[in-house]
């Protein structure tokens, strides 16, 4: 029978204190490149502790990836309750600078390195993760800003607008910056640059009711070429 008495308090906190430093790590090496010492050390526990509460790197890796998906599906969550756009969400709080909003900095770096090096096998967080997603095409679908934009392009379409958008100041600030001119960028940056995404996104207008233009002689002479070409043993 599996013992189900919940653990001490003291073993809580470094199991917390595992996972914050686990977050950062894989946040800055990726899964490939991250070290459970370094983990184990900036938690001040040892790597039996670490391995004792989530038994691998690769569960502990599993357990990061779980934890950000659940805090950004309740951030929406809150977000949608409090009636908030769905083009709103990304803003950064006042007051923060880009690297201290965490949780979003952390996200989108996060995905960065999984979208680079597929890391996670447990397809229940990707199906989370998917999810996650189709709630967000469905707040943008509700968003006045996106309207006349969703009658020309499908939702998850303009959800990956603003997610590649997200992705650029907080995934790769020096880029970001670099495309400012600047040697960083301040919080206003990130908020004019959200305020700009917005504004493209409400300038989107419905497609024009134009016919399509007659094929060019040289597109004519390509496909005929090509048509030639294709029938030749």
């Amino acid at each position: 029978m599996q013992d189900e008495t919940p653990p001490r308090p003291a073993e809580g906190a470094s199991k917390q204190r595992i996972l914050r430093a686990a977050i950062r790590e894989f946040e800055t090496y990726g899964y490939a490149g991250a070290r459970v010492d370094r983990i184990a050390e900036a938690a001040e526990a040892n790597k039996q502790l670490v391995y004792r509460h989530f038994g691998s790197k690769e569960k502990l890796y599993d357990a990061v990836f779980s934890h950000l998906t659940a805090q950004l599906r309740d951030f929406g969550t809150r977000a949608s309750k409090a009636g908030v756009p769905y083009t709103d969400w990304f803003v950064p709080a006042e007051g923060e600078e880009p690297d201290e909003n965490m949780a979003q900095t952390t996200w989108t770096r996060l995905l960065t390195w999984e979208g680079l090096a597929p890391s996670t096998r447990d397809t229940g967080l990707l199906t989370m993760l998917r999810e996650n997603y189709a709630i967000q095409a469905r707040e943008l679908r509700s968003d006045p800003r996106a309207q006349a934009a969703l009658t020309r392009f499908p939702a998850h379409l303009l959800v990956a607008l603003v997610i590649a958008a997200d992705h650029l100041p907080f995934a790769t600030p020096s880029v970001f910056a670099a495309l400012l001119d600047k040697e960083a960028a301040t919080h206003q940056d990130v908020v004019d640059w959200f305020e700009f995404v917005k504004e493209l996104l409400s300038a989107v207008g419905p497609a024009p009711d134009v016919a399509e233009p007659p094929p060019s002689p040289r597109r004519h002479e390509r496909a005929k070429f090509g048509s030639v070409t294709s029938s030749v043993t």
